[in-house]
C-alpha cells in the first residue's frame, strides 16, 4: 500500500493553533486564571488574567478588570467575570491559591513555568467565549476581547439559564452583532486611510467582553 491512513495526521490539518484574530464564538478551556494586583498612586487595582485555548488550538489571553486604583468596583469586569463563573457552573471562587502557569516570557521568547497566585475553580472550566476584535491605542494590531460568554454544552447565555429558556438563541445573535461589526476602532488617533468602525451597539443582557455562538465551531463535551 501506497499510504497507510493516519488519523492523527488527518486530524491535525485542523489543529492549527496560532492566536484568536477574528470576532466570533469560540468553545475555550480557561488555562489559568491569574490574580493581579496593582499598588498605584490612588490606591490598589485588581483583576484576573484569563488564559484560554479554543477547540482549535487557538489561544487567547484577556486581562478581565474587577477594580480601579482605590478600589472602585469596575461594573463592566464583575459582570463579564460573573457571566462566565455561571455559563461554566460554578457558584463563587474560593481565594487565589500559589500556582505554576505558563507564561510567555518577551526575553526569553518562550513560555516559561512561574508562580502565580491563581484562581483554580476556573482552571481547565469549558466555557463558551464571544468574541469581538478591538484595535486600541498603543496596539499594532487588533485583540481579541471578551463580548459575553455562554455554556459551551447547551449553547444557554446566562440570561438564558437564569431564565429557564427553552431555546438558545441569544448566543447567536450576539455573535452575528460582532461579526457584523468586524474590529471596533477604539483609537483616538486613527490613521488617514483606516476605515471608520461601525457604530458600537450593547447586545441586551450582556457586556461587551467576548463571543456568541458559531454552528461551524464544534462543541466539546
Amino acid at each position: 500500500m501506497f499510504l497507510t491512513l493516519d488519523k492523527s495526521s488527518a486530524v491535525a490539518l485542523e489543529q492549527k493553533g496560532g492566536f484568536i484574530n477574528e470576532s466570533g464564538a469560540y468553545n475555550t478551556r480557561i488555562e489559568s486564571a491569574i490574580f493581579h494586583e496593582k499598588d498605584g498612586e490612588n490606591g490598589k487595582s485588581q483583576g484576573i488574567f484569563l488564559n484560554v485555548i479554543t477547540s482549535q488550538k487557538q489561544k487567547a489571553r484577556f486581562y478581565i478588570n474587577l477594580s480601579y486604583q482605590g478600589g472602585t468596583e469596575n461594573k463592566g469586569g464583575k459582570e463579564t467575570i460573573n457571566a462566565i463563573m455561571y455559563c461554566a457552573g460554578l457558584q463563587g471562587l474560593q481565594n487565589p491559591v500559589p500556582v505554576m502557569v505558563k507564561e510567555y516570557d518577551y526575553e526569553a521568547k518562550q513560555d516559561v513555568e512561574v508562580l502565580k497566585p491563581c484562581f483554580t475553580d476556573l482552571h481547565d472550566k469549558v466555557v463558551g467565549l464571544i468574541i469581538q476584535m478591538v484595535h486600541e491605542d498603543g496596539r499594532e494590531h487588533p485583540n481579541p476581547s471578551i463580548y459575553s460568554a455562554y455554556n459551551a454544552k447547551t449553547g444557554f447565555t446566562a440570561w438564558e439559564i437564569e431564565r429557564q429558556a427553552q431555546e438558545a438563541t441569544q448566543a447567536k445573535k450576539l455573535t452575528e452583532t460582532v461579526k457584523n461589526r468586524g474590529v471596533v476602532d477604539k483609537r483616538k488617533n486613527k490613521p488617514s486611510n483606516s476605515t471608520p468602525s461601525a457604530p458600537q451597539r450593547q447586545a441586551s443582557g450582556s457586556k461587551p467582553v467576548v463571543g456568541d455562538l458559531d454552528d461551524d465551531i464544534p462543541f466539546w463535551y
